[in-house]
């Protein structure tokens, strides 16, 4: 993981100038941007999971993420997802409770177990996920190729980016 320079040298002349475009206010940081977009994304998301599927946004993430990587491990769920335990131990349970999920815990200690999806929540993910990827369509249908290309390498290049700087920041404190 490399973390961008946070300056870059202009027309040669040995300044150094913000990599960042010029801002006024809070609304121009691309940190701001990104997370108010991922706010109206999750809003929207919200909407449909609840009312075509009965599920909230974070019981599809889950799901979504436990069908993509079972057997799955809470800890490894936990952390995909950036969500803290307590909560995700609240929505395995809603899920568990809907028998979209169940559990098999490791014979050779109690304490750790791992997570798989039902028959039942299966046929919820597999619907939910095509409808997922039809909303995406929808989202990027103004977009050429090259730029749905781009933008999901620079999306990497950015999440990359903040994990270093979290690991820095944890390494600070």
């Amino acid at each position: 993981m490399k973390l961008a320079g946070a300056t870059r040298n202009d027309a040669g002349n040995g300044e150094k100038s913000s990599l960042h475009p010029p801002t006024r206010d809070i609304r121009d940081l691309l940190a701001f941007r990104i997370a108010r977009m991922a706010a109206a994304n999750d809003r929207a998301g919200q909407i449909w999971a609840r009312k075509k599927f009965g599920v909230k946004i974070t019981e599809w993430r889950v799901l979504g993420l436990v069908h993509a990587i079972e057997p799955a491990r809470f800890s490894s769920v936990a952390d995909e997802l950036q969500m803290d335990k307590g909560q995700l131990s609240r929505v395995i349970k809603s899920l568990m409770a809907k028998e979209l999920l169940a559990t098999d815990t490791v014979s050779s200690d109690q304490r750790t177990f791992f997570l798989k999806t039902t028959a039942k929540g299966r046929d919820l993910h597999d619907r939910l996920f095509e409808f997922a990827k039809q909303r995406n369509e929808m989202i990027i249908s103004e977009l050429s190729h090259a730029e749905v290309d781009e933008f999901s390498r620079l999306l990497h290049k950015f999440a990359d980016n903040i994990e270093l700087a979290a690991h820095r920041a944890r390494g600070m404190a």
